[in-house]
């Protein structure tokens, strides 16, 4: 349960795993060399009788020397043992600040994406509305039109009724001066059915484009039932009065004169104000379709300005994604350049130490040098018995440079 909870490490390039696994493995093979030299030396520390050690110098700052020796190869053992464990932790402190900034890398491109991702959206949400609007706008424009075209007919049909009940005024004045009362009252009656009819195709070109649930259309098919009626009772009363005298029809004229005046006074009071009102719905449209089509202006104009910061928003996201490959690369080639450095220093020529292969039979065999003193320095049976037992060793001591003393009484270290 612990390895499927466990948070799935960060991907790590090929040529770090390379260096991390060579660089452990050098660590390891010093630290076995290290550790078998260092039991070797405590071997012969401990076993090795400090007198015996003088005794065999030909003096005492020769013996001192040789101590001094065994002391500084210790002492440059430990020191490269040192700077091992402070390269290794500056090589995993690098490794680790590489590791950190992949991370915020990786984590600043998961969130540039998650934005980029969101202003794609938004981008396309404002060119639909955009298109939107304008596909309004170009509707608005064409409703304006119409608008137009509708007040000026109105404007127009408002004038020739206006013309058309001078005519007709003009027209019953010039009745009156005829003298046959019976062709007058036919032929009145006709012009008054003729009226009606005028009027009720009036109606009906004010009907057409309007909408059948507002309260203009109930007035216009209000209007046009009255008006059909009173033709129909004028198509009944023409019966009428082809049955008359002469003298019914000379009373009945003034009778029906009265009336026929005051319904088309009221008729065109009627139509003129249903005119009007139908002018000034036609303004009130036009207004408002103005203001909506500013208002549409103002909207487009804020969706564009929202699509160009969203254009220069990816610009700086995309340069920032440019910027970050580059800085990654150049940290890449850094570490390469880094660990091919170590590499090479490695590889590199070293001090002499104890770590060296061939001195690893130092501490068995560490006075050689002895058999090659002077002739004048005199060793006892034993001494000599011990230097012929360390001569004979099967590691070979002779092929070993160890540090040549001269006549002076200086300790070599």
């Amino acid at each position: 349960m612990e390895n499927v909870s466990r948070p799935k490490p960060k991907a790590v390039s090929t040529e770090i795993l390379e260096g991390i696994r060579s660089r452990l493995h050098s660590a390891e093979e010093a630290k076995k060399r290290i550790d078998l030299e260092a039991n070797l030396y405590s071997k012969w520390r401990l076993g090795f009788d400090k007198d015996a050690v003088i005794m065999d110098s030909k003096t005492s700052h020769q013996a001192m020397a040789k101590l001094n020796w065994i002391d500084r190869q210790v002492e440059l053992q430990l020191q490269d043992e040192k700077e091992r464990r402070e390269q290794q932790e500056r090589e995993l402190k690098l490794c680790e600040e590489v590791r950190r900034r992949e991370e915020l890398l990786l984590e600043k491109n998961r969130m540039r994406e998650q934005e980029l991702k969101e202003l794609r959206s938004m981008q396309e949400v404002h060119m639909a509305e955009l298109k939107s609007r304008e596909q309004e706008a170009n509707d608005l424009k064409m409703y304006e039109v119409r608008l137009k075209t509708k007040k000026d007919e109105m404007a127009t049909e408002l004038e020739q009724l206006r013309v058309y009940n001078d005519l007709r005024r003009d027209r019953v004045v010039a009745m009156h001066n005829l003298r046959r009362i019976k062709m007058l009252l036919r032929e009145r009656s006709e012009a008054v059915r003729n009226d009606l009819r005028h009027d009720i195709q009036l109606l009906q070109r004010i009907s057409i484009d309007n909408p059948a649930a507002s309260d203009s259309a109930e007035g216009i098919e209000y209007l046009r039932r009255k008006f059909q009626l009173q033709y129909d009772l004028e198509v009944e009363q023409q019966t009428a009065i082809e049955n008359m005298y002469e003298s019914e029809a000379k009373h009945s004229l003034a009778k029906c004169e009265d009336k026929w005046n005051s319904e088309a006074i009221i008729r065109e009071q009627q139509l003129r104000c249903l005119l009007e009102d139908r002018l000034m719905d036609f303004e009130t449209k036009l207004v408002e379709c103005t203001q909506r089509q500013r208002e549409l202006i103002e909207v487009r104009e804020q969706h564009i300005k929202a699509i160009e910061g969203a254009n220069q928003r990816l610009k700086e996201l995309m340069s920032d994604k440019s910027r970050d490959e580059f800085v990654t690369s150049s940290n890449n080639s850094q570490l390469r350049d880094l660990q091919v450095r170590d590499g090479s220093a490695k590889q590199g020529p070293r001090r002499p130490s104890t770590q060296n292969s061939q001195r690893s039979s130092t501490f068995s065999s560490i006075f050689p040098f002895d058999e090659h003193c002077e002739d004048g320095f005199k060793l006892t049976d034993e001494h000599r018995s011990y230097a012929g037992r360390r001569n004979d060793t099967p590691d070979g001591s002779e092929g070993l440079s160890a540090p040549r003393f001269g006549k002076k009484k200086v300790a070599w270290c």
